[in-house]
């Protein structure tokens, strides 16, 4: 029996030496360490690229959205040109049209009432410059 308390006492006491397998999880663990360190540090660097590209691509959309909004104001107003084009040509083909039977009337002869009131001298609304859209300076 005293050899059964000595052995208790002396295990107690004393710490079981570090095998090799308690060694090698230790330096498992920290490979394992260092990986996931290294694992965080590439999610972050590819976090802090993702944002770089992220606030780039922004940055270009805002200048397209820009862009196609002035694309729309540019061609909104070309439609209304065109249209304010084709109102002038329409009114100029009138015109010709308009000189082309006066010329021919004068021509034969008949009279207008652009020719009578060419031949009268009339300034008044129904006059010559009237009917032509001139303005007469007021001593004429």
């Amino acid at each position: 029996m005293a050899t059964a308390t000595k052995s208790k006492a002396s295990g107690s006491a004393r710490k079981p030496p570090r095998s090799s397998s308690s060694n090698e999880l230790d330096q498992l663990r920290k490979e394992v360490e260092n990986a996931e360190a290294k694992k965080t540090r590439a999610i972050n660097r590819a976090t802090k690229a993702l944002r770089v590209e992220n606030e780039e691509l922004e940055a270009h959309l805002t200048h397209a959205v820009k862009e196609i909004g002035h694309l729309r104001f540019v061609l909104e107003k070309v439609v209304s040109l065109e249209g304010d084009v084709r109102a002038r040509d329409l009114e100029i083909q009138n015109l010709k049209e308009e000189i082309a039977r006066l010329e021919t009337a004068v021509a034969s002869g008949r009279p207008t009432a652009l020719a009578a009131a060419a031949a009268a001298g009339s300034t008044g609304s129904r006059g010559l410059d009237a009917l032509l859209g001139r303005k007469r300076a007021p001593d004429s």
